[in-house]
């Protein structure tokens, strides 16, 4: 099928099942809230098993140190392509499985994939956002009242195991919308 706007590509590069394409998105989006939490275990690790926490002033310090080392991890640019790939998958197979349903050639809508990937996009971000702010709360918290290590590990432990199942539900709900 060809688009009337030639810059986004509008089939597919495999002939994935749906069901193969949403659990790819998933074991991504899962890969990478996975590769966050390491890293943020690793620097902290780093910081509390070492002399840097001795060195830092207040909580603020701490929090810059670590955003600083885990800069690229927030980033939109590392999950939006994820994202995007993902919503116009599913809006491409929902286009086919129409024409199929019903035997009629259904034009792509630009706009309309434009403002699903956005949409989706926004719903990502907020949960990066989201997970970013509970960090900050939970680290804080534990420093203020001098948490170990082992409680501070299971405090951002239990943080991305509910991440993990919100982001689980994001990947139900947005393919269907798609």
């Amino acid at each position: 099928r060809k688009s009337m706007d030639a810059s986004i590509p509008l089939s597919p590069k495999n002939n994935e099942t749906p069901a193969k394409t949403k659990k790819r998105f998933k074991k991504d989006l899962l890969g990478f809230l996975r590769e966050t939490e390491k890293a943020i275990m690793d620097e902290l690790g780093d910081i509390y098993n070492s002399d840097k926490l001795a060195e830092i002033k207040d909580f603020t310090d701490l929090w810059s140190r670590l955003v600083g080392k885990l800069k690229g991890l927030f980033s939109d640019t590392r999950i939006k392509p994820l994202v995007d790939k993902f919503t116009e998958d599913f809006y491409v197979k929902g286009m086919d499985k129409s024409e199929y349903e019903f035997a009629q050639n259904f034009f792509p809508d630009k706009k309309q994939l434009d403002f699903l990937k956005s949409y989706n996009f926004d719903i990502v971000k907020g949960m990066n956002q989201e997970t970013a702010d509970k960090l900050r709360s939970t680290l804080q918290r534990a420093h203020m009242e001098q948490k170990p290590f082992t409680e501070v590990v299971e405090e951002v432990k239990h943080l991305f195991h509910k991440d993990k199942i919100r982001a689980k539900a994001i990947v139900r709900t947005e393919s269907a919308r798609a």
